[in-house]
């Protein structure tokens, strides 16, 4: 009887060494293939060009938000305000929404231009303040009508009014309503 509890306790210990083995081969496998998966994404990622960037930062809070923004403002940032559509029913008199934020500490002037390369000028404007601008313009030519992919221009200057500052070009859609 006492070599039948031995056994029993040696098949108990051998199977509990098989247990352990294998939950240590499963473990193995499971480090592995995530492991393997994380690769693939990230390779996945790099092949596109488009991966994610190591210093950002994820902002929950809307108050957290106009923080970050206010210090880049204090950085001497531009700080940009406008609705990205303009709209026209003669091709030529648009209605706007362009802003020298009150944030930003310079004068500035806008520029349209009519294609990507900026060679067809469509809009240059006079200098605007810090919290002044823009609900109507009128173009330098007439546009026809449709949907005009366009490239918008802010140009910071200095005080003296000649030296750029800054400039920023943001893409930006004119209609002109049939």
């Amino acid at each position: 009887m006492e070599e039948n509890v031995q056994v029993e306790k040696v098949g108990l210990v051998r199977r509990k060494k098989l247990c352990i083995i294998i939950l240590v081969i499963v473990l193995i496998a499971v480090v592995g293939f995530a492991s393997w998966w994380i690769l693939r994404q990230q390779k996945s990622e790099d092949e596109n060009g488009i991966g994610y960037e190591s210093g950002a930062v994820v902002v929950t809070d809307a108050d957290e938000l106009q923080r970050m923004v206010d210090d880049m403002v204090k950085d001497d940032s531009m700080a940009l305000e406008y609705k990205n559509v303009a709209v026209s029913r003669d091709g030529e008199n648009f209605s706007c929404y362009l802003i020298n934020s009150i944030k930003n500490k310079y004068d500035m002037f806008l520029t349209i231009y009519k294609d990507q390369e900026m060679k067809e000028q469509l809009l240059l404007t006079k200098l605007i303040p810090p919290g002044s601008g823009m609900e109507q313009f009128r173009t330098e030519k007439k546009l026809d009508p449709g949907t005009y992919d366009t490239v918008l221009v802010f140009t910071q200057v200095k005080g003296d009014h000649k030296t750029i500052r800054s400039q920023i070009s943001v893409a930006y859609t004119m209609k002109i309503l049939e």
